[in-house]
């Protein structure tokens, strides 16, 4: 035992236990053994001091029950998992990409959105909205029915095809309509009427 002061109070022990307990005023403090530097008593002890920092600190991986505070510049080289939990009261966030399980979220230096769910993809952008991919062409605009799950709208490259009725003014169309028969009212002009 290596004693520290003259009432004794304050102690460094290295005893049978493999272990070297390090005392102050009285009070076990610190605890060195094989492998670990412990506090004798759970948040017990500081390391630093609101005012005295420590200079850089070398550390594989840090566990904390409790809040951290950050007064400079925080710079991560892995990933980042918040568990699902909410972020809240956030500034300016300047980013390259958010995946959201598997749905990418791009918003780029142009003011670009797109959202790209499994290669469907739809892009916000300053001069109009664009739904499908702008390099390929072969995508699809589909808008089902609120009623059911069937197909009410969908374009396919620089066709339309409908199902159900289209309740609207005068249809123009530059090509050829194409159909089994055209209703008026209630009269049906048929294929093989024509």
């Amino acid at each position: 035992e290596l004693v520290l002061d003259a009432d004794a109070d304050t102690s460094i022990t290295a005893d049978t236990d493999d272990q070297i307990d390090v005392k102050v005023s009285g009070t076990d403090q610190i605890q060195i053994a094989d492998g670990v530097i412990k506090p004798v008593t759970d948040s017990d002890v500081d390391l630093g001091t609101s005012s005295l920092y420590f200079k850089d600190a070398y550390i594989d991986t840090v566990t904390t029950t409790g809040n951290v505070t950050f007064g400079g510049d925080l710079t991560i080289t892995g990933t980042t998992s918040f568990a699902d939990t909410n972020i809240t009261n956030v500034g300016s966030i300047a980013l390259d990409t958010i995946t959201n399980d598997g749905t990418d979220v791009t918003i780029d230096s142009s003011g670009d959105i797109i959202l790209d769910a499994d290669g469907t993809q739809i892009f916000l952008k300053d001069a109009g909205t664009t739904f499908g991919s702008l390099t390929q062409t072969g995508g699809e605009l589909v808008i089902k029915s609120s009623s059911s799950d069937t197909t009410a709208l969908t374009f396919a490259g620089a066709n339309a095809t409908l199902a159900g009725t289209l309740g609207v003014g005068a249809v123009t169309s530059t090509g050829i309509v194409t159909g089994t028969g055209f209703t008026a009212g209630s009269a049906v002009l048929a294929e093989s009427e024509l």
